[in-house]
């Protein structure tokens, strides 16, 4: 009687986190030694626009930029810390469009101490990257124009600067 209760329970906790993944609203997947997939969410596969069963057994770097390929094997390599690290990343998503995610990524061991795999929590922040790179460009644009105002200024000037400064020291040219 005593198992069984602990079996119901177990089997309880197991749904609740389950559906806890599943429901979320960003992506988490967990990934083998070898760096595939061996599970992702709905969410995850809904912002890549593939199905989760297309997702499975695919190398993670299926997924990313040669830039993001480097940086998601740096912080693969770094899994001896044990530690869980966070890091920016660009994802291509089946339509080919590059999107911005921040990803969580915790290692994963073997009770003997041998890497098992990680798993890691992916976050979508495209619309934050378009508004800090649109904020970007109109600082930019408009550091170009103050300079342009301070050096037409200076243009302007320059004739009424030489003609005081030789008013002024005439004497010293005659």
């Amino acid at each position: 009687m005593e198992r069984k209760n602990i079996e119901r329970k177990l089997r309880e906790s197991e749904e609740k986190y389950r559906l806890m993944v599943e429901k979320a609203q960003s992506g988490v997947f967990l990934m083998d030694s070898h760096h595939k997939l061996t599970y992702v969410n709905q969410s995850i596969a809904n912002l890549l626009g593939y199905k989760v069963s297309e997702m499975l057994q695919k190398d993670i770097s299926h997924f990313k930029d040669r830039d993001g390929q480097k940086l998601i094997r740096y912080h693969l390599n770094q899994k001896e810390s044990g530690r869980s690290n966070a890091y920016e990343l660009k994802l291509q998503n089946r339509q080919g469009i590059y999107l911005h995610v921040l990803v969580s990524s915790t290692p994963l061991f073997k009770p003997n101490g041998s890497y098992l795999g990680a798993i890691s929590i992916l976050t979508d922040i495209s619309s934050r990257k378009s508004v800090e790179k649109s904020l970007m460009d109109a600082l930019r644009e408009k550091d170009e124009n103050f300079f342009l105002i301070m050096g037409s200024m200076i243009e302007a000037m320059n004739p009424l600067i030489q003609n005081d400064y030789r008013d002024e020291h005439m004497d010293k040219f005659a």
